[in-house]
């Protein structure tokens, strides 16, 4: 899925410093007025180090920490962490510095370059002594203090601003995701702005210069806290991070930490790097849990406080509270990998009441953690539009991580690599097995409600694979499967594992669970390729009892279904979900008859079922052919036919009974009467536009037969002709005018195509059509009489019908020295020699 946009912090580069003291930076501006200490100089302080994290934290996976060594002046010099891999972080160390490296903090961060490390000895191997602790009704005291560092000009933020949201939601979020362990208390000692000489590119000195102010007199301790407010991001010093904070090793610690907004999300993210927190981000391997190909997805624990600093802050997730101790043991469930097996019913992560969290410790002594995140408490945004990225409520499963990651979110449904920046469906999916640590766990969500959540955990030691559970649950050797024919095998494609038993097999994978194949829908599979090839690994179990005593089974690439008339058949892909829309074995299509063959015209394939057959191609899309009209069609040569593919199904309804079909170069209509008939070309475009069958034409009795004279088609209908050539288009002739002209010679007499559809409503009831050579008009009184040449002419100029003459009543016939035609009013007369028209 898609990411929802966030807040810009989302979006800012980040360091976190995971020493004693450890940083969580962005890239910071350089002030150019640094000192630079010369080659040589010989360096004593603290030896920290802290992971620089970027906005595609993906891209630069593969390196590693930045180091420094802090002053007691406040300063500070960054060395060339791989010379300094032998040195203990936190201790007093005496370092000479050599020339200076332009590496990716420098060039890419904006921080000051490292330098050379030539000498290094360790002084202190546990570095200067800690004050004594903050006293008072409140575990940690944090100092306010809003800062102005070179190139920023003040922003509208006020001290007091900063400490309400100190100690309102911040101070809320801590005490309340603590049991009440941490109790934070800002205060300023100062409303004013302070200016100071140094810069972002030099965070320590910031922070030393500001605690060492008279207005301020900060004096680091156990649980006392520096918070710097820098002008806001981005309108000025847009290099400086939005967020930065030492990593402390317990609540009480204290620390530094530097905002660029009073957002609860952001200062209570910082806070919680102080506390000793690392960041909680998404681990995502390449259609498996946590094997394979794998990346760490910074920040991307979009539940939790300590990941994407978001709009929305939920509860504090059990590996971090874990991590802080702050987790009640009666919260928490544990399981040991040569424990036995469990079933642990969940509550909310978000209450206070039930087990909470369920530790899972494996044979390496790693940790994952399962949690139930639901739509209530600090979590009630899941349950609404605020959740923009669309997060899952749900069982969510966490590894305990180290350095700057302390908490890894992991995949319950995992992508594809090429999916994963899309993908934030987490959860475990509700009744599928999922093996957890390479198998010493199996973990199964049971069932789930708003409220509570029974997990079913097997241990290695339990001796349950997932397909010994799905083996037992059906019954085990008594079951339907029968007995063992031999051991449980893995390593099969995707990290599957299967066991064949006497009726059948088990075939289990992490992306599918374990589920049941056997008899024909099995026999078809294998003959596929069974998990290797088009069908993958089965989805879930055979179903039986369908229409006719048939089968079904549904797997990653499709479905398998049998009945004994029918046989065993793989249904998939677009024609699968266009037999799904003519509700499958149950509706007018019936059982697939054969597998969807491909290869025709234009990349088409089709598939037939027992009372049709349904056509995909990438040109007209997947549509039904069936009935008559479909063994019409086909036995017109079907898509390499005239018609081409079919482009809807067949439409029923019509008058008298009837359907109809598209396709791409033309139709088929049908009722009892006429039979399936097809209308082509220009033809059906004009009887599209008399409205078909629904029309005054109705249905077609014949084809459409072209070869006319002047290359023309025409067609019958019940009501009607469709005449057409190139030179006069398409148009109807009907009733008495379309007899009198069909008895004239059609389009081979002296009247030629018709070039206009017949025209009703004239005077007296009467019609008219005109044609190529003349026209033809019918009254009630009169009947049908034809007009023509210069005779037609001058009783146009009496106006027609509607003139004085009236309709004709006979047809032209001779006169001497020309030609006469008598009309209801009089009689025209044409003179061979003159050219002219007397009236008589």
């Amino acid at each position: 899925m898609a990411l929802a946009p966030l807040s810009r912090r989302a979006r800012v580069v980040v360091l976190a410093v995971v020493a004693v003291p450890v940083l969580a930076l962005a890239s910071p501006a350089r002030s150019e007025d640094a000192p630079v200490r010369p080659d040589g100089d010989t360096v004593v302080g603290e030896l920290v180090q802290a992971w620089p994290e970027h906005a595609e934290p993906a891209e630069h996976a593969e390196n590693g920490p930045l180091s420094w060594v802090t002053t007691e002046d406040g300063g500070s010099v960054r060395i060339d962490t791989e010379a300094a891999a032998d040195l203990p972080l936190g201790a007093t160390v005496e370092v000479t510095v050599g020339a200076e490296v332009q590496d990716e903090a420098s060039e890419e961060l904006g921080l000051a370059p490292a330098r050379e490390l030539l000498e290094a000895e360790v002084l202190d191997p546990d570095g200067p002594p800690a004050a004594a602790p903050a006293v008072g009704p409140y575990t940690n005291e944090v100092t306010v203090v809003l800062v102005q560092p070179p190139g920023t000009t003040p922003d509208g933020m006020t001290a007091a601003r900063v400490v309400d949201a100190l100690n309102g939601p911040v101070a809320g979020f801590w005490e309340s995701e603590s049991n009440g362990a941490v109790r934070p208390h800002g205060s300023a000692p100062t409303p004013d702005w302070i200016p100071t000489t140094a810069g972002c590119d030099d965070p320590f000195a910031l922070w030393a210069e500001v605690a060492a102010h008279p207005l301020v007199g900060f004096t680091r301790g156990a649980g006392r806290h520096l918070l710097l407010y820098v002008p806001g991001y981005p309108g000025q010093q847009p290099g400086c991070s939005y967020g930065l904070a030492e990593l402390g090793s317990t609540p009480g610690t204290g620390g530094y930490l530097l905002v660029r907004a009073a957002e609860l999300s952001v200062m209570a993210h910082e806070l919680g790097h102080n506390f000793g927190l690392g960041h909680s981000s998404a681990y995502q391997c390449d259609g498996a849990l946590d094997s394979g190909t794998c990346r760490i997805r910074a920040y991307y624990d979009l539940y939790d406080v300590m990941g994407v600093s978001w709009e929305q802050t939920g509860s504090l997730n059990a590996v971090q509270a874990a991590r802080l101790g702050v987790l009640p043991p009666a919260s928490r469930a544990d399981v040991a990998v040569d424990g036995a097996a469990q079933t642990i019913t969940l509550s909310p992560t978000s209450g206070r009441t039930g087990t909470r969290a369920v530790r899972l410790t494996d044979a390496g002594g790693g940790q994952h953690w399962l949690e139930l995140r639901t739509a209530s408490g600090r979590d009630g945004w899941l349950g609404t539009s605020a959740n923009g990225p669309g997060l899952q409520t749900g069982v969510l499963l966490r590894r305990a991580g180290q350095r700057s990651d302390s908490s890894l979110l992991l995949d319950g449904t995992p992508s594809p690599a090429a999916g994963w920046d899309g993908d934030l469906k987490q959860a475990l999916p509700p009744g599928v097995p999922v093996r957890v640590a390479g198998g010493d766990f199996v973990v199964t969500v049971e069932s789930q409600t708003s409220s509570s959540a029974v997990v079913r955990i097997a241990t290695r030691a339990s001796q349950f694979s997932p397909v010994a559970v799905a083996y037992r649950d059906a019954g085990g050797s008594g079951g339907p499967l029968g007995p063992a024919a031999g051991a449980e095998a893995c390593g099969l494609a995707g990290g599957g594992c299967y066991q064949v038993f006497r009726y059948g097999s088990i075939f289990w994978s992490p992306a599918t669970g374990a589920h049941i194949v056997q008899g024909a829908i099995a026999g078809r599979w294998v003959s596929l390729g069974a998990e290797n090839g088009i069908l993958g690994y089965p989805v879930r179990n055979p179903t039986c009892g369908l229409l006719s005593g048939g089968c079904a089974q549904s797997f990653q690439g499709g479905d398998v279904y049998w009945s004994a008339g029918t046989g065993a058949r793989m249904v998939g892909g677009a024609i699968a979900a266009r037999w799904d829309a003519y509700a499958r074995e149950r509706g007018a299509l019936g059982y697939p008859v054969m597998d969807r063959a491909c290869g025709l015209a234009g990349g088409g394939c089709y598939q037939v079922f027992q009372y049709g057959t349904v056509y995909d191609s990438p040109v007209a899309g997947t549509t039904v052919a069936k009935d008559g009209i479909g063994y019409t069609w086909m036995s017109r040569g079907a898509e390499n036919g005239l018609l081409g593919y079919p482009v809807a199904d067949q439409v029923c309804g019509l008058p008298d009974g009837g359907c109809a079909q598209a396709f791409e170069h033309g139709r088929i209509s049908w009722s009892s009467r006429t039979g399936a008939r097809l209308v082509t070309g220009a033809v059906e475009d004009r009887y599209d536009a008399l409205a078909d069958e629904r029309g005054h034409m109705g249905y077609p009795v014949t084809d459409t037969i072209c070869g006319l004279a002047g290359g023309g088609c025409f067609q019958v209908f019940q009501y009607g002709w469709l005449y057409w050539s190139p030179a006069t288009g398409a148009h109807a002739v009907k009733g008495g005018i379309g007899y009198t002209w069909l008895v004239s010679g059609a389009e081979n007499g002296a009247l030629g195509y018709p070039v206009s559809d017949e025209v009703c409503g004239l005077r007296d009831g009467g019609c008219s059509t005109h044609f190529s050579g003349g026209s033809i008009y019918w009254s009630p009184a009169t009947g049908a009489g034809i007009v023509s040449g210069a005779i037609r002419d001058a009783w146009a100029a009496e106006g027609s019908e509607a003139g004085s003459l009236g309709y004709p009543v006979g047809r032209e016939y001779a006169v001497p020295g020309g030609r006469a035609q008598r009309f209801q009013g009089g009689t025209l007369t044409w003179h061979r020699e003159t050219g002219v028209v007397d009236r008589v």
